[in-house]
């Protein structure tokens, strides 16, 4: 799976959390750009751990602050 493939899946999985439509791109920031409330965040995290079925620890779901972020964290674990 590529970078472009997982943007693709947290787009669908992210754009239900948004108070109005607006691009999905990498370096959208998910507090700044997106306005992604912690509560909204969690439920995010926990829809990414159901479709990609991994968990994700805590201390690494706080340093993430962009799409970008969720992307790479996401290949990481998700090697071919």
């Amino acid at each position: 799976m590529n970078q472009h493939d997982i943007l693709d899946i947290l787009k669908k999985i992210i754009m239900p959390y948004l108070e109005n439509p607006i691009d999905i791109e990498m370096e959208s920031d998910l507090s700044k750009d997106l306005a992604i409330n912690s509560v909204d965040f969690v439920n995010i995290i926990i829809e990414i751990e159901d479709t990609f079925n991994h968990s994700i620890e805590e201390k690494k779901m706080f340093n993430m602050r962009s799409v970008n972020d969720l992307v790479k964290y996401i290949m990481e674990f998700n090697v071919e």
